[in-house]
This record gives structure tokens, sequence and C-alpha cells, in this order.
């Protein structure tokens, strides 16, 4: 028997299925049971709502009737839906329905993407398009065939015949006339020019007859929409009327600056009308009008461009000033106090922007290119100055106005900074071969120069202007609010005002010797300026500090010219950067300082050495013995300091730099590690850096015995590296002995000094015996490591033997044939592939028992 599941509804047969094949519900469970128990209370209770429904329906009846009655109908009760004795109909009584049982919710379809309105006007407007390229179709082809005038009164009697369309058609399909209106001024665009064909315009600039018969198209339009289809009308009129007036100035105007002046005007007469449209009703005439508005104006603004271009005296120059004063009334025209934020912003940048270019197309006659732009700069400054006095919406656009205006001015300024600056760092690769008297613009480039310098006083003048509106508009009055913030304003001033100084006496023609003392100055002033601040402003302090880069950056260069500049900065920069470090406050101000301090120190060093006429291993001693001291006095004289870190850690870069010049003579390197020895011993001293300045003189002990025996020519180095590796043993297993340790610090050394020099030896000089001796340490090592269960013996004995491996065998893999490696390699690969789960798992239990071991 069938019979369906109460749970999903699906039929099923009762003795086939004990659960439902669908769902898995049991069928005669007590689960579907209670199911089948509440849908049959379901059912009773929606048959107990109709018998209800109807119920209320017959007595809805009976009280029509008797209303009826009442109220002068027939005598009687009435049959609903019957007529009265008189004849009459009694209207019905619209009734509610009676709640019907509920059913299961169905997927609705998908609802349209468009309305009903909107698919009738699209069908509408893409017929009438078809049309009016049907009618342009029919003007070019049969144009050989009629007259002119036959086929301007053919065109005229189409255009009637819409015109009439959609005058009768405009209040029982108004849609369908708003489509007739449109098409009947397409088509009178379309007369127009069959009438120009025929002869009406003859001896009339092509311009000027399509001004003509644009404005008379337009009133065309615009009396047709005063019947019928506005909308379309008004769209017609906000398109063709500026179009009209544009050919119109084109035709009349005879100079660049009167067009500009006719589209300036347009351009506001346009954005007046686009106020005043309605933004709902008229959508299509706005965005024709603001088309309008940013094409002439654009067009405006280029053409005012070229006149000021082409002026060549201050009265030529007025008229594009005036022209250029007028660009400002579009923005004026279309902005509202209702206007939204953005919108107000841009036009409000535009007005701004178009005054101040005013200004500048004034003198444009009174400068070259480069003083145009510092007029620009101070202009564009001048009215950044202004602009916190504004009202408040105003303040910000003339902000972004005077930015975008002196954006240029600024940015030639800064490159001729940049080139002052970063040109003098060419001396480094010829160091000491130049003079301090000589002109700097000369040289600023380098002993051999391949560029000349460009630039003059204007781009001081766009920095210095800059710095002062920066300035001023970062100052609050009670009338005004700072428009930046106390930190940004510091560091751009300080900017600006470093780079002013760098570059100041580059334009001015001064000697190398004054730029020099120039850029010493200036870096001397931001370091202990930003020092003092860091005791009442650290935030400000953190903005002047970095600017102290582009005057030192110069004062490298300068001061590589000769050796007596290069000696006088370096030990005046350690000065100030010291004396800089015990003013500051703060942690951040003082860890920087130390470091130049200790950096200049170790330079100084170095820099005076070689000037004295020594070698430069010489050299490079003596930096590493600055830094030795630089390193003391972070490790134990600023011990609890800021600055104490930073101090180790230029100290220690100084290490390395000193190692590496003093190894172009090995007596120099063998010396410096020697110093270093004791140095780092004694920094050993403080508990918390014991175990790495330990490690690190032992380094250091162990270079300067290499080199001391590479500088006697020893050739049989395992007499002295021996007992240096019994040495190290004994005091490992002294470690060991004393208490747990892991056996890299305690066996590793000793393994580094007995096997390194006698395996790098017999690999470097191809000596059989070393290597074999070599061979028979590693191994033993490894088999001791092994069964101690150590781990620095297992890794380097290991590591040894692998290196010997491969230098044995190395040549001999090298001359095989070339398809062997490959093949031997696609096998390898295989077998990997193959056992990689396995392979995988064995390595990660051996590193872990490796990293186990002792």
């Amino acid at each position: 028997m069938e019979t369906s599941c109460p749970g999903c509804g699906a039929v099923s047969h009762t003795g086939t299925h004990a659960a439902c094949p669908t769902c898995g519900l049991e069928l005669g469970g007590r689960e579907a049971n209670e199911l089948r128990r509440l849908a049959g209370q379901l059912s009773e209770l929606d048959r107990e709502l109709w018998t209800m429904g109807e119920r209320r329906q017959q007595v809805a009846v009976e009280l029509s009737n008797r209303r009826w009655v009442a109220t002068g109908g027939a005598e009687g009760p009435l049959a609903w839906g019957t007529a009265t004795d008189s004849g009459r109909a009694r209207p019905p009584v619209p009734l509610p329905l009676p709640p019907r049982p509920r059913q299961p919710r169905q997927p609705q379809p998908a609802t349209a993407e468009w309305s009903v309105d909107r698919v009738r006007s699209v069908l509408l407007w893409v017929g009438a398009a078809l049309l009016s390229a049907s009618a342009l179709t029919f003007t070019t082809v049969a144009w050989a065939r009629l007259g002119n005038s036959g086929r301007a009164l053919l065109l005229a009697g189409v255009t009637a015949l819409c015109v009439t369309g959609a005058v009768g058609l405009r209040r029982r399909l108004p849609a369908t006339a708003e489509a007739f209106t449109a098409l009947s001024i397409a088509l009178a665009v379309i007369d127009w020019q069959a009438l120009r064909r025929a002869g009406l315009t003859a001896g009339t600039s092509t311009t000027a007859s399509w001004a003509i018969g644009l404005f008379v198209v337009s009133m065309f339009a615009f009396g047709l929409g005063t019947v019928v289809g506005r909308r379309a009308s008004r769209a017609a009129v906000g398109l063709l009327v500026p179009l009209g007036l544009e050919l119109a100035v084109s035709t009349v105007a005879g100079a660049p600056w009167s067009a500009a002046l006719g589209f300036a005007l347009i351009a506001a007469a346009a954005a007046s009308a686009w106020r005043l449209v309605d933004a709902d009703e008229h959508r299509v005439a706005r965005a024709a009008l603001v088309l309008h508005i940013v094409t002439t104006w654009s067009l405006a603004a280029v053409l005012v461009l070229i006149a000021a271009v082409e002026a060549r005296t201050f009265a030529g120059a007025l008229a594009p000033a005036a022209v250029t004063l007028t660009l400002t009334l579009a923005p004026l025209a279309g902005l509202r106090r209702d206007t939204e934020s953005g919108v107000f912003d841009l036009l409000a940048t535009t007005v701004c922007a178009a005054t101040s270019a005013a200004i500048v197309v004034v003198a444009s006659t009174a400068f070259g290119p480069q003083g145009l732009l510092a007029w620009a700069t101070v202009v564009a400054a001048a009215g950044v100055a202004l602009a916190p006095s504004l009202p408040r919406r105003w303040t910000m656009p003339a902000c972004y106005a005077g930015i975008a205006f002196g954006i240029a001015g600024l940015t030639t300024g800064v490159i001729a900074a940049l080139a002052a600056i970063f040109g003098p760092l060419s001396w480094l690769s010829d160091a000491w071969h130049g003079s301090l008297a000589v002109p700097a613009r000369t040289v600023f480039a380098g002993p051999h120069p391949t560029a000349t310098w460009q630039s003059g006083w204007p781009a001081v003048v766009a920095l210095v202007v800059t710095m002062l509106a920066v300035g001023a508009v970062a100052v609050p009055t009670r009338k005004r609010r700072a428009l930046v913030s106390g930190r940004g304003a510091v560091g751009s001033v300080a900017t600006t005002a470093a780079l002013a100084v760098c570059v100041a006496p580059v334009i001015a023609g001064a000697s190398v010797a004054v730029a020099c003392a120039t850029a010493a100055v200036a870096l001397s002033g931001l370091l202990l300026g930003a020092a003092v601040l860091d005791r009442s402003r650290p935030n400000l302090a953190a903005a002047v500090l970095p600017v102290a880069i582009a005057p030192a950056i110069a004062l490298t260069g300068w001061a590589a010219l000769t050796t007596t500049a290069s000696v006088v900065v370096l030990a005046l920069g350690s000065v100030v950067a010291l004396l800089a470090t015990a003013i500051a406050a703060s942690d951040r101000t003082r860890s920087p300082l130390g470091a130049l301090g200790g950096a200049t120190a170790i330079a100084l060093a170095g820099v005076a050495t070689s000037a004295s006429g020594s070698a430069p291993a010489t050299a490079g001693f003596a930096i590493a013995g600055a830094a030795a001291l630089v390193v003391l006095a972070g490790t134990h004289g600023r011990e609890h300091a800021p600055e104490g870190l930073p101090l180790e850690v230029v100290g220690a870069s100084g290490f390395v730099v000193g190692a590496a010049i003093a190894a172009q003579q090995t007596p120099w390197l063998a010396g410096t590690f020697t110093v270093l020895v004791p140095v780092l011993a004694l920094a050993a001293l403080r508990r918390d850096r014991r175990v790495v300045y330990s490690v690190a003189a032992g380094a250091a002990a162990l270079g300067a015995t290499w080199a001391w025996l590479a500088a006697a020519n020893v050739t049989t180095v395992e007499a002295y590296t021996a007992p240096a590796a019994a040495v190290a043993l004994g005091a490992g297993l002294l470690a060991w002995r004393r208490g747990p340790a892991r056996s890299w610090p305690a066996l590793g050394p000793a393994i580094v000094l007995g096997l390194g020099p006698t395996l790098m030896i017999g690999i470097a000089h191809d000596d059989t015996i070393r290597t074999i001796i070599a061979a028979a340490i590693a191994f033993a090592i490894v088999a001791f490591g092994a069964w101690k269960q150590l781990q620095a013996p297992l890794v380097l004995g290991s590591t040894a033997l692998v290196t010997l491996t491969v230098n044995t065998f190395g040549p001999e893999i090298a001359r095989l044939p070339r398809w062997l490696p490959p093949a031997v390699i696609g096998l390898l690969l295989m077998w990997i592939g193959a056992t990689f789960e396995t392979r995988r798992d064995r390595a990660r239990s051996a590193t872990q028992h490796l990293m186990h071991l002792g």
C-alpha cells in the first residue's frame, strides 16, 4: 500500500520500506506517528476555519440584504446579485475572503529587473533613434535624386507628421508623445542641414550657419516643449543652446583671450542654468549642461594659457589675466549652501586656483621660467597663509588650491637642493684631491663634472616662502585655528630651511669652504636644537632630528675635498653629537645621537691616521682601536644610559671595518686582533654581556694567533694550534666538571682549534698527510660524540668528514660523462619520492634525537 512520509511528503510502499527512502524517517516509529497526529489536528483546524468562513459569508449576505431594504430598496430580502423592482442592480458589497489553509511555501519566480514603464520608454526611445537614423539615411541616399527644395519639403513634411503625432498623443499616450517630441527635434536638425544645402545660409561660414541653425532648432524645441514633451525639449535645449553659443564664439573670436572669455561666459551661463533645472524631472538636461560646463571651461583654461604664453608686455598680459578671473564665474554659479561637501570643496578649490592663476598671469612677462615658478609659489604660499582667515568652508579649498598651484615651484627648489646635497658625494671616489677655494657650483658634481649648475635664486625663494606659509598656518590665533599640527609644522619648516641653507651657497657662487661651513652650521644647529627641544617637547625633537640627514650628506661630500676639511668636520661632528647626547633627555633621541657620536669618533681616528700619510692598514688599526674605546664606553661608561647599547653596536661594527682594512698587511691585522683581546675581556666583565664578549675575545685570540703565525711565515701551524686546542679542551672540561654544560661551549672551541687549521691547510695545499690526519681526528671525534651522545663532536666531526669527501671525489665526479649525473640524480629523486614519508619520519626522529644530545 502506498503512503506518504509525514516528514518530507515522499510517497513510499509500506510493505517495502520501513524507513522513508528520501529523508530516512522510520515510517512506523514514534516520531512519524507524532507527525501524523499533528498533521491531522492541523487538517481538522483548517476544516473548521473553512466552515466558519462559509457561515460568515452567509451572515454577510443576509446583513447586506437587510441594509438594502432599510435604505429604501425593494421589500423583503433579496438574493445576492439580483436586481431591484425599479430595475436597479444592487451595488456589490466587497467581502473579505475567509482564511484558507496554509500551503507549503513554494519558490517564487525571479522578479522583473525593469518596470513596465521603463521597458516602454526604452522601446519608444529606441524606435525614435531608429527613425532618426532612417531619416538621415534617406537624406543621404535621396540627395542625388531629388532637388534641394524637394528634399527640404519632404523632410519638413516628415517633421510635421512627427509633431502632429506628438501633439495628438500628449494626453492618451504621454510617453509616446515624448518619443515623438525627441524625434521631431532630431528631424529639425536634419531639416536645417537640408535648408543649408538648399542655399538658405549661402555666404556664411559653416560654424556661423550651424550656430544660427542650432538657435532656431532650440527655439522650436522650447516652443514644442510648452505643448508636449517637456523633458525631451528641455534636454534638447540644454544640449543645443550652449553648443550654438560655442560655435558663435568660435566664429567671432579673433584672439585666444577673446575665445577664452566667450567660453568662460558660456560655462558660467550653463552653470546658472544647471542650478535652475530640476534635478529629479530633467536629469538628461542637467547631464548635458554639466558636459558643456566641463568642456567649455577646460577650453577657456587652455586658451588663457596660450594667451599668457604669447604675451610679450605687461599690457599684453592684462587681458589674459582678466579673462582668467572670469574662470571663477562658472564654479561660483554652481555653489549653493546645500551643496555636498565634496562638490563644494572641488568648486571652491577651482575658484581659489583661478584667482591665484590670474595674479600669476599678470606678472608672467616680468620673470623668466624659473622666476615665474617662484612667483607662482609666492602666490600659492600667500593663499595658504590667508586660508585660516577665510570662512570655515573655504579654508581647506584655499589650502588645496595653494598646494596644487605652488607644487611646481616647490619641486624646482627641492630638485636644486637635492643636487647640492647629493652631488658632492661624487668626491668620495676621488677624495682629498680638491681645493676649498674653488666655487662650489663648479665642483658640486665631483672632480670631473659633466653637468653645469642651472638653478638660481628662485629655487631658494620657493623654499623660503613655503617655509613661511607652513609656519603661518601652524600658528593659531583667537580668530582662526592651526591647520597643521605642531610636529608636522616643525618638521616641514626645518626641512625646507635645511634645503635652502644647503643650496644657497652653491647658487650664490660661494667657495667650497663657505658651502662646507654652512652645512656644518646647519647640522650642528639641528642636532643641538633637537636635543634642547627633547627636554621639553620630545615630539618636536623627533620631527627635527631626521632633518639633520640632509646637511650631513652634503657635509660629507664637501669635506672629502681636502684632508683638513675631513678631519675638522669629523672632529666637530663627534663633539656636537656627544654634546647633544648629554643635553637630550628621552631615549629615542639620545640613542641615535650617541650612535652618531661614536661613529664619527671612530671615523675621525681612521681619517686622521690616513691624513698623516700612514698606510691604509695603519688606519684600519686606528679604527679598531677607537672602536675598542667606544665599546668600553658603551659597556662600562654608559652602562645604564640609553646610548650605551648603540655605542656597543657602533663599536662592534668598527671592529669589523677596522679589521677588514688592516687585513691589507698581516702584521697590522695581527696587532689589531691582539689589541682587541684585552678590550673584549674587559667588556666581558659586565655580567649581562659576559657570554657574548667572552666568545668574541676567544675568537679575537684565535685570529691573533693565526695572523701572527701567517706574519712569521710559519707553515707547521699544528705546533701552535695543538697547545691552544689543549688549553681550550682543559678549560671546557673544567666547566663541564663544575656543573652541567652543553657540548658546544665546552668542546666546540677545542675541536675547531685542533681540527680546523689542519683540515683547511690540507685542502688548500692538497697535503695528503694533513688530509689523512684530519680524517683520522674527525673520525675519532665522531666516535667520541656517538659514545657520549654529544652534539658538538658529532656535528663538527661529521662536517669535517663530509668536507674531506667532497674535496677528494669532487674532481673525479666532474670528469664523469655528462649524461651520468642527470641519470643518477633522476634515480635518486625517484627513490626519495617512493620512500618520502618514511625518510621524513626518520629525519624528524634523527633531528629530535640530535637536539636532545648534550
